[in-house]
């Protein structure tokens, strides 16, 4: 039989038992390194974008912040003339 065959000394079973676990082993560390960096790269996009929403904001805010100060400007403006 085949299974009773050695491999420097060591049966085909064993072998073939040891092939497997590394395999398994091996399959288990590469999937958890992918899944991390896919998880980082995730993380890094939601900042950039976390990044972008905060600066239109402030954006936005500032540009709100200078028509408010012109219209009260120019409502003290019409005041005074009146």
């Amino acid at each position: 039989m085949v299974f009773n065959e050695k491999i420097w000394g060591v049966s085909v079973i064993a072998i073939t038992i040891a092939a497997v676990i590394i395999a398994i082993i091996l399959g288990a560390l590469g999937g958890y390194t992918a899944r991390k960096r896919t998880a980082e790269k995730q993380i890094g996009s939601a900042e950039d974008e976390a990044r972008r929403i905060v600066d239109e904001a402030r954006e936005k805010s500032n540009a709100e912040k200078k028509e408010a100060i012109l219209e009260a400007k120019e409502e003290i403006h019409r005041m005074r003339q009146d």
